[in-house]
């Protein structure tokens, strides 16, 4: 068991109550525009968390596949941290995902790591790229 991740609807209360955290304020903004485009939580956003406190930050089902998404405020490659790139590659491998992301500040590429190619998009350029919003579903009852 682990603490469920909690999300607020105001990135600006966040900031007041806890500072400027821009990484967790990103992390926040792409869980924000995907329920936006139309993704539930519990039912296809979740996050991953392995045996050893790795973790990334959302797993979203999708019709064709699981996408495997971290956020992280890195302007460059030698910014994104390694133990973010590791817990992607866990998390692919354990959930059999080929569809992995990094949602960066500034920093774009597609790079291989340990031999997973790993796709590093701009925040603002994530947000324009995501589909039109899904058709509406009412969540599932308990």
């Amino acid at each position: 068991m682990s603490i469920p991740k909690f999300y607020l609807i105001d990135n600006g209360v966040y900031a007041y109550y806890e500072g400027e955290n821009l990484g967790r304020l990103m992390e926040n903004t792409v869980f924000l525009e995907l329920l936006k485009a139309g993704f539930y939580p519990s039912q296809e956003v979740f996050y991953w968390k392995g045996l050893r406190g790795e973790g990334v930050d959302f797993v979203v089902r999708t019709a064709e596949d699981l996408k495997l998404i971290q956020a992280t405020y890195a302007s460059g490659r030698d910014e994104v941290d390694g133990r973010e790139l590791e817990s992607l590659v866990k998390a692919s491998r354990a959930l059999e995902a080929r569809d992995l992301e990094v949602v960066t500040w500034r920093f774009e590429d597609l790079l291989e790591v340990e031999g997973v190619k790993v796709k590093f998009t701009p925040l603002w350029k994530w947000i324009i790229s995501l589909k039109e919003p899904k058709e509406y579903h009412p969540p599932l009852s308990d």
